[in-house]
C-alpha cells in the first residue's frame, strides 16, 4: 500500500469532522468501538504521547497561553468506584490571551485512535465556537494554531 499524501490526510480529517458535525458515522472507521485512526497532517517526530503532551504544554505556555493538563480516569477511591475528569475532553485545556477556549487532544507521533467519547466532545466544543484539535507533535500544533489564526 502506498504512503498517503498530506492532502489525503487533510481530506480524511475533514471527512471525519464533517461526519461528526452531521451526526453520521464516518465511512473509514474499521474499529468495532467506533474509534477512528488518526495520523499527523504535517511531518512530526515519532514520539510517545506523554512526550508530545509535555512538549505541547511547554510550547503553549512559552507563547502566553494558559495551558492545563486534563486528567480523566476511574478507580476505587475511598470505598467506591468513581470517575474523575471530563470524559472525552482534550488532554490540554487552553485559554488563549483573547479568552478563546481551545482543547488539544494529543496522540503519539505515529498516530493513534480518536475514541467515540472524544468525537462527541469535539462536536460539543465546535458547536460553541471553541477549538478542538488532534495533535501528534509540536510541529502540527504550530501548524494548526497558524491555520486557526490563534498566534
Amino acid at each position: 500500500m502506498k504512503p498517503r499524501t498530506r492532502l489525503q490526510k487533510i481530506r480524511d480529517q475533514y471527512d471525519v469532522y464533517r461526519a461528526a458535525k452531521l451526526g453520521i458515522k464516518p465511512k473509514r472507521s474499521t474499529r468495532k468501538d467506533g474509534g477512528l485512526p488518526t495520523k499527523p497532517v504535517v511531518p512530526v517526530c515519532d514520539l510517545p504521547e506523554s512526550d508530545v503532551l509535555s512538549d505541547c504544554t511547554t510550547w503553549l505556555k512559552a507563547r502566553g497561553f494558559i495551558a492545563d493538563r486534563m486528567n480523566v480516569g476511574k478507580g476505587d477511591f475511598g470505598g467506591g468506584f468513581r470517575t474523575y475528569g471530563i470524559i472525552g475532553a482534550g488532554d490540554i485545556i487552553v485559554i488563549a490571551p483573547g479568552g478563546r477556549h481551545i482543547e488539544v487532544e494529543c496522540k503519539a507521533g505515529k498516530g493513534g485512535v480518536w475514541s467515540t467519547n472524544q468525537q462527541k466532545r469535539c462536536v460539543k466544543i465546535r458547536r460553541n465556537n471553541a477549538v478542538y484539535m488532534i495533535i501528534h507533535g509540536v510541529e502540527e500544533l504550530e501548524h494548526r494554531f497558524e491555520q486557526e489564526k490563534l498566534l
